[in-house]
């Protein structure tokens, strides 16, 4: 499947953005956001969530390590992408590669390639199949419409599958009857940054509520070492829509739709021909578009039991000069929730996930065979048991899935939560959770360097996947506590204990000949599951109000990984699994309401050194000023490294991708809600 150019898309978008921002403004005005300085650290524990459960609880009834990034935390961040709202969230690692790329995870094995977190918006899974990752820079949002980010760390395999290994992101956007009339935003910086956004929402009849939107982002690249211009710069248009409708008292539907194009710079090092083999090193645009189309439908039977189906499509395309795909995603999810008494709760669902792709080979990248088709079914269910009244909560689960290049898994879970009060609780967890192979893992052939071999001659060292690559496990140990201190202080714990085995490594293997497209000596670097590892870290956050309109937030975050090689393995990056991964991470933020029109965050970040990868530790300090001009209209200052860039945050460990180090940005924003 080919989409229309991305000239087209641009000009379709340009159209769309004069219409939203000609729109009368007589209609609806969007709500004014909510100032979470004002709220009560009761209220703080009252916030609902339901990526823990898939079903709507309380934060202080979650038994897991979950954090929430609220609408107000993004606003008043001056947040523009994903990417930077993550930074807010404790145990979180979150590095740029270059202006375009970032490494993230939850809990250790971070990079670019990071296989070991589920990302999802609003239910529809932002994973790749090519590497099991997330090309965040893809991952275009309208931040006003963003509701909350619940980030869960640690296995929630249970619930949500395969690669849900060290945690979870959850991005809910907010319904269409919290957005409605105009809402418009423009940005401009230093660095060739610059955005602009229009939305409107309406409703037609008292039941049916609509938005629709476009946007365009601008964003500036980063430096290199020589302190030139990195090739990093990018662009991405975006617009969708979405509707909520009320069909019935008992019947709600939602309906999604984006459309997206843009495109990306970066710099290559690799080996792009057999003769002469050379290692090259060049810049090179590549392009990407997309969309996709989701409903969602839920039916109420009672206060106790619901069921909802959800059913959406995907399509990305990219095109790079190392590697050109496309890939087709058909996804089914469905679930019933139901009370069995007094005591119990049983929530089960089914589901199955097709995807399709196809992808034009490069010397550097070929894949084998170039067209595939995958098919997903998976089967879940868990149970919840209160005793003691509800201060006592036993959950048990598992879910099963069946992929038929992979074969079979099942991921067991239990966790127990204890309340004694309304003011703390204790929970912890045991799960078995996987990550199952990727397509380049599986299918990939990629010619990374050049080497000498002990006859003199020149050979190609070429990554090469196989079949026979075995899904990681993990076994994972978590407990923790959260609680608050009079009416003014909250403090949440976390410690785990992780046990990975079957991780990748890469094992040198003996030089043969290849004659295509010209001879040349391949030396093999094939992917086996001869690595062990244990991780051992803890979390904490801590949340203190000293004045009404002031919060203070702080975080810190220890990981420490010992890794075990299995004594037949050659493999080539054996250190990289201790040394990879930030010992110690913390930061502090200050949310000041300074008077009702006036407010004034910052937020400061230290971040351990990566050794393995040749990356310092650093701090850094962002922050916003927020003036609200009159009903309406807000004016915004955003500064991020405040304290000076020019640092390298997080290297490919072995990838084709050229690093670039940070500059110092600032961003002057007006938003109108009339």
């Amino acid at each position: 499947m080919m989409l229309a150019s991305p000239a087209y898309h641009r000009r379709s978008l340009a159209i769309g953005l004069s219409l939203l921002v000609a729109v009368g403004a007589s209609r609806p005005a969007t709500s004014a956001p909510v100032d979470l300085t004002e709220l009560s650290i009761e209220d703080l524990m009252e916030v609902e969530i339901s990526t823990v459960s898939r079903k709507a609880v309380r934060l202080s009834e979650a038994p897991a390590a979950v954090h929430v990034v609220s609408r107000d935390d993004i606003r008043r961040m001056g947040v523009t992408n994903i990417p930077e709202a993550l930074r807010m969230v404790p145990g979180l690692e979150v590095g740029q590669v270059d202006a375009n790329k970032w490494a993230i995870t939850a809990r250790g094995y971070n990079g670019l390639f990071a296989n070991k977190l589920l990302v999802q918006i609003d239910g529809r899974s932002l994973y790749t199949p090519l590497f099991s990752g997330v090309f965040w820079e893809m991952q275009d949002v309208v931040p006003e419409d963003l509701d909350r980010i619940e980030v869960v760390r640690g296995p929630g395999a249970t619930l949500w599958g395969a690669n849900a290994v060290n945690g979870i992101i959850n991005v809910v956007t907010r319904d269409a009857r919290d957005t409605q009339g105009t809402f418009l935003s423009a940005s401009v910086g230093n660095a060739g940054n610059r955005f602009a956004t229009a939305r409107y929402g309406d409703r037609i009849g008292s039941r049916l509520f609509y938005r629709v939107y476009a946007k365009h982002a601008d964003r500036g690249p980063f430096r290199r070492d020589n302190g030139e211009t990195a090739a990093d710069a990018w662009t991405i248009d975006h617009g969708g829509l979405r509707v909520d409708c009320d069909i019935t008292p008992a019947d709600a539907l939602t309906v999604t739709a984006d459309l997206y194009d843009g495109d990306v710079g970066q710099t290559y090092s690799v080996v792009t021909a057999p003769e002469p083999a050379v290692r090259s090193t060049f810049d090179a645009k590549g392009m990407f578009s997309g969309g996709h189309v989701l409903s969602r439908w839920k039916h109420t039977f009672s206060n106790a039991s619901d069921v909802t189906a959800q059913v959406y499509f995907d399509n990305v395309e990219r095109r790079e000069r190392v590697l050109a795909g496309t890939v087709n995603t058909f996804d089914f999810d469905s679930q019933h929730r139901l009370g069995l008494g007094a005591r119990n709760e049983f929530i089960w669902g089914v589901g199955y996930r097709l995807v399709r792709d196809h992808f034009d080979d490069t010397f550097t990248v070929t894949m084998n065979p170039k067209r595939r088709s995958t098919s997903l079914w998976s089967a879940f269910a868990q149970n919840e048991t209160k005793f003691l009244g509800e201060k006592l909560r036993f959950t048990v689960g598992s879910k099963v899935e069946y992929e038929d290049v992979v074969g079979g898994a099942v991921e067991p879970n239990m966790r127990l939560l204890y309340s004694p009060t309304s003011e703390a609780s204790f929970w912890a967890a045991a799960s078995r959770a996987v990550r199952t192979p990727s397509r380049a893992e599986a299918d990939a052939r990629i010619a990374t360097d050049v080497v000498t071999l002990p006859s003199g001659a020149q050979g190609i060292l070429t990554m090469v996947g196989t079949r026979d690559y075995r899904s990681e496990v993990l076994l994972g140990f978590e407990s923790g506590c959260r609680f608050t201190i009079g009416d003014r202080t909250y403090i949440d714990v976390a410690a785990y204990h992780n046990r990975y085995d079957r991780l990748r490594t890469l094992e040198l293997g003996l030089p043969y000949n290849e004659a295509d497209p010209a001879p040349y000596t391949l030396v093999p670097v094939t992917l086996a599951n001869k690595l062990a590892a244990v991780a051992n870290g803890g979390e904490l956050y801590i949340e203190h109000r000293p004045t009404q309109g002031w919060v203070l937030r702080g975080s810190y975050t220890y990981l420490h990984v010992d890794a075990h090689l299995d004594p037949t393995s050659s493999h080539l990056f054996s250190e990289l699994v201790e040394t990879e991964i930030p010992t110690h991470q913390a930061t502090l933020r200050s949310s000041w309401t300074v008077r009702r029109n006036i407010e004034l965050d910052v937020q400061a970040r230290f971040v351990d050194a990566l050794p393995g990868l040749g990356v310092d530790r650093y701090a850094a300090v962002d922050a916003r000023a927020g003036w609200l001009v009159r009903d309406g209209l807000e004016i915004s200052l955003v500064g991020r490294d405040l304290l000076g860039a020019n640092r390298y945050e997080n290297r490919p460990s072995y990838s084709s991708i050229v690093p670039a180090k940070t500059v110092r940005t600032l961003l002057i924003s007006l938003t109108w809600r009339p």
